[in-house]
């Protein structure tokens, strides 16, 4: 009889573990001085991973978050509120471009395998399509929407993009005024399958809009699942 119950709660645990299919979006920021307190959850003295590139290559590199708080007269009532975030970094190295800071436990520092994307790849609003390379060949299908700015002064795109192996396929989509371009494809995750990273900058209104689409977080079907976000506004 007792091992029937443990045998049902087992199950129920496990069922309940599949219907939770979304995983925990990753703590996300860059290096810059100027966030907003809501813009990045990331805090001084967390310890992250570092994603960028060093002689050529691409690299995650372990360090410490180091953040000054300063006046934002859009959000503080007065100067000693200071609400506003100054990310760097403890652990300086010349010779790192930093990209993105990363807080979770799914990464492990060293050199990360990266792929290759065409190009002519989002150089052109006419394009239909382009490719990306990492272990096979990939087909980005862009969808491009026009846009008018509210009081009709300015026009922006808002790119939609299908990325297939011609097996699965997983889309890419933002909100309105996103300009998703691409700008590293590879294996951050470490598990031997496509990651991908994008922009938003090309909004007339983003200072920093960096999307991040992990292998890891794929659902059935899915090539990569959305991961996480950096976004701050001008």
């Amino acid at each position: 009889m007792r091992i029937k119950m443990i045998a049902a709660l087992l199950l129920i645990v496990s069922s309940i573990a599949a219907y939770a299919d979304d995983k925990p979006l990753i703590p996300m920021a860059t290096v810059y001085k100027h966030f907003q307190s809501d813009d990045t959850t990331i805090r001084k003295g967390d310890r992250v991973f570092v994603f960028g590139s060093r002689d050529g290559k691409y690299v995650l590199q372990k360090n410490t978050v180091h953040v000054k708080g300063f006046y934002d007269p859009s959000l503080d009532n007065n100067v000693s509120q200071a609400s506003g975030k100054n990310i760097t970094l403890v652990r300086q190295d010349d010779k790192f471009k930093p990209i993105l800071i990363l807080k979770s436990r799914i990464f492990n520092a060293g050199e990360v395998a990266s792929g290759s994307i065409d190009s002519n790849c989002f150089k052109s609003e006419s394009l239909d399509a382009c490719k990306i390379h990492f272990k096979t060949n990939y087909t980005v299908i862009i969808k491009n929407k026009s846009e008018v700015d509210s009081d009709a002064s300015e026009k922006f795109y808002n790119y939609e993009l299908i990325i297939s192996d011609g097996q699965f396929s997983s889309e890419i989509t933002g909100e309105s005024g996103d300009v998703n371009s691409l700008v590293w494809v590879g294996d951050l995750d470490r598990d031997g399958k496509l990651d991908i990273i994008t922009d938003g900058t090309a909004h007339y209104n983003t200072i920093i809009g960096f999307k991040l689409y992990l292998s890891s977080y794929a659902k059935k079907g899915q090539l990569f699942g959305f991961a996480g976000r950096i976004f701050a506004y001008g």
